[in-house]
């Protein structure tokens, strides 16, 4: 599927996104006895603004498995000001709070983020959100039946916000009486030299078709525009963005294919999540009952797993086959079916543990080999910290 927007493109299967803006408690606390310009202070804010989204959506994600990696928040500084060109002030972004997850197979961890991100600017009014992934801005293209004409997909850079719950697309119109501090800079490269994209006519660039070609794309794409108009389009600007035409916010029918995609949240978390019977050595049995969400790690690395760690694995150096239990584990369905498609042949200790299990399957468990993503990965480890002390030992003259 064709990309809406690669102005912010991402690795696969991870989710990117951004907060901006302070809660007034943590504006006022933070900027009375301090300049509100000052670095210091709006990171205060920031980190206190970070607090209460992360407290807010605390009952949200309790108990859940993320795939990969979860939500999470980080404190951004400005790139506005500072010792930096002209150009780099242009295209900095404000200060704001900032988060990566890696989802992989599991899409539901993403859109789970997009709720959670809407639900934040509902409970926080002045807050602004946006996310982006590999494919670009996919809000666009779950609701894409719905949008105007002009959305394309090197139009929309910087346009797309979440906002009070809803979803804004700042028009070509809202924008186009602003000035030239609202445009990025932007420059091209012409015989391996910057030229300012302003000052050159670009029919003398190939050949006639092209150029023409060229303009045409350039009348019907909007102008460029900066994160920090975009944030002051999107919180109203100077007040006058009342009418139909210049208003950001989506149209109904855009804004209730999104609400229709994210109905089934917060629920449908709680109910992505599985239980199963699983037969696990004491050493494991204790892991995963003080830290449950290591089972996503766990069946990545036996899903990802290589044949020369597996030999490694069969060893049961760290997790030895003792006081086997017949325990309930707490996964995703994803992560589930990733385990359940697997065809692997047990390890010989295995056999001695269960005397009744026989080829891949086992008779007191749905879920396969629990131990060998623990051992693959401790035994990596292993190898590493081994090797480590082996080239120390050599660099020290010790045998």
């Amino acid at each position: 599927m064709e990309a809406i927007s690669n102005a912010c493109a991402v690795e696969p299967d991870c989710a990117r996104y951004q907060i901006f803006g302070t809660l007034p408690s943590s504006v006022h606390s933070a900027a009375d006895e301090k300049d509100e310009n000052d670095d210091a202070a709006v990171a205060e804010a920031l980190e206190a603004t970070r607090a209460a989204c992360m407290s807010h959506l605390e009952r949200f994600v309790e108990g859940y498995i993320w795939q990969k990696g979860p939500f999470q928040l980080q404190v951004v500084a400005s790139t506005l000001g500072g010792v930096c060109t002209e150009r780099e002030k242009k295209n900095g972004v404000p200060a704001h709070l900032s988060g990566t997850t890696r989802f992989g197979d599991n899409i539901e961890d993403e859109w789970f983020i997009v709720w959670m991100l809407k639900e934040l600017t509902v409970r926080f009014p002045s807050l602004v959100a946006r996310v982006w992934d590999d494919d670009g801005e996919f809000l666009l293209i779950e609701t894409a039946f719905h949008l105007p004409k002009w959305v394309k997909p090197d139009a929309v850079a910087n346009r797309v916000w979440l906002k009070s719950g809803a979803l804004h697309v700042v028009p070509p119109s809202a924008d186009e009486g602003l000035g030239d501090w609202a445009r990025p800079a932007s420059k091209f490269v012409e015989a391996g030299v910057e030229v300012d994209a302003k000052s050159t006519n670009l029919k003398t660039r190939g050949n006639t078709r092209q150029a023409q070609k060229q303009d045409k794309k350039e009348r019907d794409t909007p102008p460029p525009l900066t994160v920090e108009a975009a944030l002051w389009l999107v919180r109203g600007g100077d007040g006058s963005l009342v009418t139909e035409n210049k208003s950001t916010k989506a149209s109904k029918e855009v804004n209730a294919a999104l609400d229709e995609r994210l109905a089934k949240y917060p629920e449908a978390a709680i109910e992505s999540m599985h239980r199963c019977v699983a037969m696990l050595p004491g050493r494991i049995h204790l892991l995963l009952k003080k830290e449950p969400t290591l089972i996503a790690a766990a069946v990545e690395t036996f899903y990802l797993r290589e044949p020369g760690a597996l030999g490694g694995a069969a060893r049961h150096l760290f997790f030895p086959l003792e006081n086997m239990q017949n325990v309930l584990v707490t996964t995703t369905k994803c992560l589930f079916a990733q385990m359940d498609r697997q065809r692997f042949e047990p390890s010989k200790g295995w056999a001695v543990a269960l005397p009744g299990a026989r080829g891949e399957y086992f008779p007191f468990t749905t879920f396969r080999l629990p131990d060998c993503p623990y051992e693959t990965d401790t035994f990596g480890f292993y190898l590493k910290r081994r090797a480590r002390a082996r080239k120390a030992r050599t660099l020290s003259g010790r045998k």
